[in-house]
């Protein structure tokens, strides 16, 4: 049987509102981390360019969706700030938890 996380939040003018998630996903829900808190500063690379407002989620899917390995960040001005590659944004992504299960000890 599937576990799921219940969230409720209470719209203005509306009656509560409920979204189901599964649990696998619940547990990232609480980590929200843009790539700017990741990026190697100053930096360029050969791939695509993400914003540094984009969630290092987002970040991943644009470069699998590329077949690169790193990006260059820019502002909404379309300055380069640095770059981000995979290696920077996969630690990000995996919980704590998981962090912990996988050291050995």
């Amino acid at each position: 049987m599937k576990k799921f996380l219940r969230l409720s939040a209470v719209l203005p003018g509306t009656a509560a509102a409920m979204a189901f998630i599964p649990s696998a996903q619940a547990q990232s829900c609480g980590r929200v981390i843009h790539c700017r808190t990741l990026m190697t500063p100053g930096t360029t690379v050969e791939g695509p360019t993400v914003d540094v407002s984009l969630m290092i989620e987002e970040v991943a899917r644009v470069l699998s969706a590329e077949g690169k390995e790193a990006a260059n960040v820019v502002n909404s001005g379309g300055k380069l700030l640095g770059s981000i590659n995979m290696n920077d944004i996969i630690p990000g992504m995996v919980s704590p938890k998981a962090d912990a299960a996988a050291e050995p000890g």
